[in-house]
């Protein structure tokens, strides 16, 4: 089957993505646009009558010695600038990273402030650097040349620049605070949840049964990494034409070691090695299908929040806001199933289904431990809990927050004072108040 141009504009898509996330991409290709910049604008000098339009003006025309020098002050200024601007950055990582966690260093890296500000820099750089080497003065060789435009170019991206770092040193002022951090981490949660799910239950595909799988049929990994992505649809067409099924054993985020199973399937082994393909691993966890990934990173700044280093409960509980705010918008949307389908409705590839419960079990468990013996961690996440569940119109999802309290509450029983004690009791009786309300209302015959 020849490749579509919709095919095409995925895989050029699915390109810029992985490039995006290099720090380097957005700097390298604004130097890169520099250096065109500095070509273009020079040649339009050769264009057009700049000498006749500066006379009209009644401008003069900068000297070849005045151009050198104001080009070649630009140029160093704008790469020792960049060299402090990289410093700092680093300087920031540091500091925030040692306090809340490694985690946090993905979203420096991925910052597009810090990343555009930086290309900044480095273009003006090149810019300058190009113009420069097109500067002759009329004792050279081929005459006297001077670029006015391209001069012009130049001090207007010297202004643009100083006009950069004037942000840039705000900007990481407030991206050092984790007030700011936490913000970022729970509206980039808030985001992915919304692009990736849609809204309603559980997927209906996950009872579609199984074939037989034999353990001899299996594709291994051949390097050691962790599941940054899958690309269930390449599986999907991989099985297809070789009219077989597939079984994911492993899921995005999980760690998978040289030589373990990664596909089963009841297929031919010698058609069925692209598949491997469709896996990409990586020195560490991604956010692009993990939805966990956010949510451990605001597990990490909490805990670390509570360590007694730090001994920081409110950033404990404003880390456990943006929590809540995750599970209050899962527990209102379709999570993957665990089947894929091809275009003919015949299941292809079968994979861990994401579940709700195991979700919010898995990260709340690395959280109690720490915030049961803190009273005012202890009723943040109780509170958090409340909101969650009293913002799920899903029963069987509804009841999951009301376990959580519940665990909570016999977690901390034997770590706080009564009065404590007593006020997360009232938190969980409001609980089944209700669930026995809803049920009652449920009972009541309604009028023809």
């Amino acid at each position: 089957m020849a490749p579509s141009c919709d095919d095409g504009l995925v895989n050029l898509r699915k390109i810029y993505g992985q490039l995006a996330e290099n720090y380097w991409f957005f700097p390298g290709l604004m130097t890169l646009a520099g250096v065109f910049g500095g070509l273009l604008a020079a040649s339009l000098d050769r264009w057009f009558e700049v000498n006749q339009l500066l006379a009209l003006l009644g401008l003069d025309r900068v000297s070849a010695e005045g151009a050198r020098s104001l080009l070649s002050t630009a140029a160093a200024s704008m790469i020792g600038v960049a060299g402090v601007t990289f410093s700092i950055t680093i300087a920031a990582i540091a500091t925030v990273t040692t306090q809340f966690g490694s985690r946090v260093f993905a979203n420096f890296m991925e910052d597009r402030g810090s990343q555009l500000t930086l290309g900044i820099f480095l273009g003006t750089f090149a810019y300058c650097m190009v113009v420069l080497g097109w500067v002759r003065s009329p004792t050279e060789s081929h005459g006297g040349f001077v670029p006015q435009i391209a001069l012009a170019g130049g001090m207007l991206l010297v202004l643009l620049s100083v006009g950069g770092l004037i942000y840039f040193i705000h900007h990481t002022t407030d991206m050092l605070r984790i007030q700011t951090q936490i913000d970022a981490v729970g509206r980039q949660m808030r985001r992915a949840i919304n692009e990736r799910f849609e809204s309603g239950g559980d997927a209906s595909e996950t009872g579609a049964p199984e074939p037989e799988w034999d353990r001899h049929d299996e594709i291994v990994s051949t390097q050691a990494g962790y599941v940054r992505r899958i690309d269930h649809a390449e599986l999907v067409s991989i099985a297809r034409d070789n009219d077989c099924a597939l079984r994911v054993l492993v899921s995005p985020g999980d760690f998978v070691m040289t030589g373990q199973a990664i596909l089963r399937h009841n297929g031919t082994q010698d058609d069925l090695e692209a598949a491997r393909g469709a896996f990409r691993l990586g020195a560490s966890r991604s956010a692009a299908q993990d939805i966990t990934y956010y949510l451990d990173q605001l597990v990490e700044i909490a805990v670390r929040a509570l360590s007694p280093g730090i001994n920081d409960p409110f950033t404990a509980g404003n880390a456990v806001d943006w929590l809540s705010e995750g599970f209050a918008a899962l527990s209102g949307r379709q999570l993957p199933g665990a089947v894929v389908s091809d275009d003919a409705g015949s299941p292809r590839v079968f994979r861990n289904a994401l579940d709700f419960e195991a979700v919010v079990d898995g990260t709340l468990s690395q959280l109690m431990p720490y915030f049961a013996g803190d009273r005012n961690a202890t009723l943040q996440l109780m509170d958090a809990l409340v909101c969650c569940y009293r913002a799920c119109n899903q029963r069987h999802r509804r009841a999951v927050f009301a376990e959580q309290a519940t665990r909570l509450r016999e977690m901390a029983a034997d770590k706080l004072d009564p009065q404590t004690l007593a006020v997360l009791d009232r938190r969980i009786d409001s609980l089944d108040r209700r669930e026995a309300e809803e049920e009652d209302d449920d009972d009541t015959p309604r009028a023809g």
